[in-house]
């Protein structure tokens, strides 16, 4: 049986954006890259390989069996080429996080060692052309398609779409239009490159950060900055042009810089966001699927692309009072943290409810905020699903700087 190497790369997007294939992360990229490694464990099978600066610990694994993961292989960069050119190992894929002419480069002899199944398929070589995958102006595509052929009421209305602004003469008529705007950086990665402008004051530093991208990247993207209900999104896994699965929604929590903050494990259970996810619940009975599916099937994504792909969407209050959603705010080609919280819900007690946290350790290393949390959030393992506390997703006593994990509580109604 062929195995498939997992990494994660979570500057893909940002290896995208710059205008070399040779990319090389500021330190603090590089230790939050170490650190989260092994949470490409979630995705993979027993006889997959996770590429790891670190062996995970002995504990953390059996904490790890406790919830019947299968504990894949976790492996150097350096082990696994010398297994492909020492020892003869098959392998079938390579998954990285998400795609880039970094990571093809990076990974080129793993690459050429791949089956002729993912050789001769369209993920295997890279392009000019794939950069558009990571562009909001691609979604922005696909917003346009799911508006102007949805039968479903309550979607964002065409004046408020978002707008592609070429210099500063566009944004100020944005302003004046809206009034108060979001600025988005054409490439862009996990709430990064926004700007929010308020009060209708385009002031010197944003113009001042406009500038650079509009010299860098070409155009801003301006959107009006709406009274936010709820972040989700929609998973999916584009498997060919034709063939595309939904894998299920997920809610995430972002700040008021839209930073995100943290993602709802069973968001169904949480109190707190009900009446939105109820809102949402409706809107995909009456065919928000079928209806961003089609949009996705005649777009970039299914010519160039196969794997995960998450749709973030925005369930927002319009001017006259009523729930609305933008149902394609943003589009992440990549493995993201909404399909990371669909695998940790595998190993949740099906009527608990909980967040997964990505954090950065300031005060305190990654394992004494693990062991303040432990002690706060005692864990309640039960049939092997998690019932109750805090639960790490990976090693930190491996991690410098920053830490995963997920707090879990019980069904709150």
């Amino acid at each position: 049986m062929s195995d498939n190497i997992y990494t994660y790369n979570p500057t893909c997007e940002i290896e995208v954006a710059n205008k070399s294939v040779i990319y090389t992360p500021k330190p603090a990229f590089r230790i939050f890259k170490n650190d989260l490694a092994t949470i490409m464990a979630y995705f993979a099978d027993k006889d997959d390989y996770v590429i790891t600066p670190n062996q995970p610990s002995e504990s953390f694994l059996e904490l790890l069996r406790s919830v019947n993961i299968d504990i894949p292989q976790f492996i150097s960069i350096e082990s696994i080429t010398k297994e492909i050119s020492e020892n003869g190992l098959t392998i079938d894929e390579l998954k990285p996080w998400g795609w880039s002419g970094h990571i093809h480069r990076e990974y080129k002899y793993i690459l050429d060692n791949c089956s002729d199944s993912f050789k001769n398929s369209i993920q295997s070589r890279w392009s000019i052309k794939h950069k558009d995958l990571h562009s909001r102006a691609s979604a922005l595509n696909v917003l346009k398609r799911i508006t102007k052929t949805s039968a479903i009421d309550n979607l964002i209305s065409n004046n408020h779409l978002p707008v592609i602004c070429k210099d500063h003469t566009d944004i100020e008529r944005e302003i004046n239009r809206h009034y108060e705007i979001i600025l988005k950086s054409p490439w862009s990665s996990s709430g990064r490159g926004i700007q929010t402008v308020k009060n209708g004051e385009y002031i010197q530093t944003i113009k001042q950060w406009a500038t650079g991208i509009l010299r860098n990247q070409g155009f801003i993207m301006a959107e009006p900055r709406f009274n936010k209900i709820l972040d989700t999104a929609l998973q999916f896994n584009i498997k060919s042009e034709s063939d595309i699965d939904y894998m299920g929604y997920t809610a995430f929590k972002t700040n008021s810089k839209n930073a995100y903050c943290g993602n709802y494990i069973n968001p169904d259970n949480a109190r707190e966001i009900d009446k939105p996810l109820m809102f949402l619940n409706n809107i995909i009975d009456n065919g928000l699927i079928a209806d961003i599916t089609h949009a996705l099937k005649n777009s970039i994504y299914t010519k160039l692309y196969r794997g995960v792909i998450g749709v973030d969407m925005l369930i927002y209050v319009n001017e006259l009072g009523n729930l609305t959603i933008n149902p394609c705010m943003e589009i992440n080609c990549r493995y993201n943290m909404g399909t990371l919280a669909l695998a940790i819900q595998d190993i949740v007690d099906k009527d608990s409810y909980g967040t997964l946290y990505i954090e950065q350790a300031i005060s305190e290393t990654p394992y004494d905020m693990e062991k303040r949390l432990k002690q706060k959030y005692p864990l309640i393992i039960d049939n092997n699903r998690v019932k109750r506390g805090y639960f790490p997703l990976v090693d930190h006593s491996e991690c410098k700087q920053y830490a995963a994990y997920v707090v879990i509580n019980c069904r709150s109604f």
